[in-house]
């Protein structure tokens, strides 16, 4: 009898002698198995570096796995919320280039504490190396500019509103005047309240005459209710061609029918609304004509 004994050697690619020496007089026999298992080439987006510069942030993307990377979409989050996204170029293996989410300024989004982060390969379209390394996440700081502008409002030569804030970041300014007089032309002007709070120049003059709808009472108080098609309607309302597209079977007016079609929503239950549908019947499948009056 003998013994048998087995060893593993791990190996990497190249050329081996294998060399077997057996101490036994007897019959030697040997097997050598050797198995080699590999690794597909794969890609790998990684963020590896982000900076501001005061009106971007820029994400380094890098591709650390050894088959190219193909395009893919790439989203910008500010505080967690999805603002923009862009699509990375293709890169090969140790490639890098760099994307950026710009506007990032007081203008835009105000002072304060921002988290800004990037996500490549948004959509998981691609088979990586490592799919942790895809976000990147940097904290940005933005501080109030030392002078925000304030405005003053002139209507008529008089001052009807004073340091009014500006309305967004950007400084933009806004004013609704609310006593106006319907038919009298007036005339506004704006001055800026500048850093060292004096007053600028007036700006251009803009005039207009303000006017507003005026209501009366409809003299008719009718019932549509019991209206038939073909029949003479008040004021001088008429009957529109309404046609049999979809049959002859006109409904018409405050009626369960529409009450229960939910496609006749403009109908309102139980008041006196004048409607009418050109269809085969409720719930029939087929689409119809609508047309409706209000008294």
């Amino acid at each position: 009898c003998g013994l048998r004994s087995q060893i593993t050697i791990p190996v990497t690619a190249g050329d081996y002698m294998v060399v077997v020496d057996g101490y036994s007089a007897g019959f030697l026999a040997y097997t050598v198995d050797i198995t080699y298992a590999a690794t597909l080439p794969t890609p790998d987006l990684a963020v590896t570096d982000m900076w501001y510069d005061g009106e971007a942030v820029w994400a380094e993307v890098s591709n650390l796995g050894d088959l190219s990377a193909s395009s893919q979409s790439a989203h910008w989050f500010l505080n967690g919320v999805d603002v923009g996204y862009i699509y990375t170029p293709t890169l090969a293996p140790a490639a890098v280039d760099t994307i950026g989410l710009t506007g990032l300024v007081y203008g835009n989004v105000g002072a304060g504490e921002f988290t800004v982060s990037v996500e490549l390969d948004f959509y998981d379209y691609m088979t990586e190396l490592d799919e942790e390394n895809n976000v990147g996440t940097i904290v940005v700081t933005i501080a109030e500019p030392d002078y925000v502008p304030a405005y003053n409002v002139y209507r008529d030569g008089a001052v009807i509103a004073s340091d009014v804030a500006p309305i967004d970041f950007s400084f933009h300014g806004g004013y609704t005047d609310m006593d106006m007089t319907n038919g009298e032309e007036h005339c506004y002007t704006v001055t800026q309240i500048l850093p060292d709070s004096s007053e600028s120049v007036e700006s251009n003059v803009a005039c207009a005459t303000p006017w507003g709808p005026v209501f009366g009472d409809f003299p008719f108080a009718e019932d549509f209710e019991a209206l038939t098609i073909g029949g003479p309607l008040p004021a001088g309302w008429f009957v529109e061609e309404l046609g049999t597209t979809d049959g002859p079977n006109w409904e018409i007016g405050d009626s369960v029918y529409f009450s229960l079609n939910s496609a006749n929503y403009w109908h309102v239950q139980d008041h006196t609304i004048f409607a009418a549908i050109d269809d085969d019947g409720q719930g029939s499948g087929v689409y119809g004509d609508e047309i409706l009056w209000t008294p």
